[in-house]
């Protein structure tokens, strides 16, 4: 929301200040600390204020949280936009791996493979669903595998 109010030439300080309940000064501090460190937005020549970068425009036109927003972006840079918009879409979903009677080991052992070894949940959901959509399988797929969908 920030990113939008700066892009609008407004204040993120003011709107905030107008809401019935504001967050808590840390939550605020911690969003303009993340959206420097992602290059969002720079510190201005007025101390405690902050300019939007170009980056920080571009994420602030898209519908979507800016850091789903940002792996789009740099998966267009880096020319795998498919799994990028994927992943994007996979983050926010959780629990990835559910299964009625599965044991946890199972359920590990699963994400192990669609993830090929990192570990990583965004990898393996991505496999996961490049997997499926070339494949075009059925709900039994989906529940062979324990993944939630």
């Amino acid at each position: 929301a920030m990113l939008k109010i700066l892009n609008i030439q407004m204040h993120p300080g003011d709107v905030l200040g107008s809401c019935m309940t504001s967050p808590p000064n840390a939550l605020v501090q911690m969003a303009w600390a993340f959206l420097v460190d992602i290059g969002a937005v720079r510190s201005s020549k007025v101390e405690g204020q902050y300019d939007i970068t170009e980056r920080g425009r571009l994420l602030a036109e898209l519908p979507i949280d800016c850091r789903q927003g940002l792996v789009i972006v740099h998966g267009i840079c880096l020319g795998i936009p498919k799994e990028c918009c994927v992943a994007a879409a996979v983050m926010k979903k959780n629990p990835f791996y559910e299964g009625r009677g599965a044991s946890v080991k199972h359920l590990y052992a699963c994400k192990r493979q669609y993830s090929q070894h990192f570990d990583s949940d965004v990898v393996a959901r991505v496999n996961a669903f490049c997997e499926w959509f070339s494949t075009k399988e059925e709900d039994r797929y989906w529940r062979e595998r324990c993944l939630s969908v």
